[in-house]
């Protein structure tokens, strides 16, 4: 069962896919290219895998592997890559909560009070490992409220 305790921040979905388009764009791309134009071929294969299939490969890891999964004091951290460490929540020692605000623009009506754009808490662990979230991802409300109800408030920086 899920709950305030017990659950999971990970990345979007959109960004996974959007990357592995690209990807599969440029395959495509590719072997038409090698079918229907005369050779050589290496310098469109060598700009294309550089420049295209490269960054979104490594976009993609990074987006579909990074998962904070919070077990009651339990914190497991797991990156790009597939490496995953553990932690307790009384080993954090700072969060940086930054809180960008944006206001109203003129043709939306008056500008009145600035309201919260993207919001990123970045956390810092005793072992000198750190690892955040932001509001774009799945889980967010849920380890904010984590971190205001688990972490000392002397601890919580607001930036």
């Amino acid at each position: 069962m899920w709950d305030k305790n017990h659950f999971t921040v990970r990345n979007q979905k959109l960004v996974l896919n959007l990357c592995l388009l690209v990807i599969g764009v440029m395959v495509l791309m590719m072997v038409l290219f090698t079918i229907f134009t005369e050779p050589p071929h290496f310098l469109m294969y060598i700009v294309i895998s550089l420049f295209f299939i490269l960054p979104a490969s490594v976009a993609a890891m990074w987006s579909g592997l990074y998962k904070v999964t919070v077990d009651g004091s339990s914190i497991t951290v797991r990156r790009a890559m597939g490496f995953q460490y553990n932690l307790d929540v009384s080993e954090i020692k700072r969060v940086n909560w930054r809180k960008n605000m944006v206001r109203k623009s003129a043709w939306e009506g008056p500008s009145g009070e600035p309201q919260v754009g993207l919001e990123v808490i970045r956390i810092y662990t005793s072992s000198g490992k750190r690892f955040s979230a932001e509001t774009l991802m799945y889980g967010f409300e849920e380890m904010s409220q984590y971190i205001l109800e688990n972490v000392d408030s002397s601890k919580i920086h607001y930036i």
